[in-house]
């Protein structure tokens, strides 16, 4: 068959899809710390270094176009981390804050 999505009476048959292994856990995710590009690069660092993980939101285009990632260009870049890791994340943040 030349094309196997088409079938004779001329409707197209999409191939089944498998869905998502509902035994799978996803760990959610919370922000700790939204801002400029470049404290949200020193936080990722700090919190990779006592190893917590870590997804910066928008950190390159925070840093290149930050009017095109948030209103008026003001706070572009976010870190969030798995919501178990959030209290540490938040205590750290706090003492590189207040140094």
């Amino acid at each position: 068959m030349l094309f196997p999505y088409i079938a004779e009476n001329n409707s197209i048959e999409l191939p089944k899809i498998k869905k998502h292994m509902s035994n799978q856990v996803e760990p959610s995710f919370k922000e700790v710390y939204s801002g400029d590009f470049l404290q949200a690069s020193l936080i990722q660092q700090l919190l990779e270094e006592h190893e917590i993980p870590v997804f910066l939101k928008n950190g390159l285009m925070g840093s290149i176009e930050p009017f095109a990632v948030s209103a008026g260009g003001f706070n572009p870049v976010s870190i969030d981390v798995p919501s178990q890791y959030v209290e540490d994340a938040l205590a750290l943040i706090r003492e590189l804050e207040s140094d």
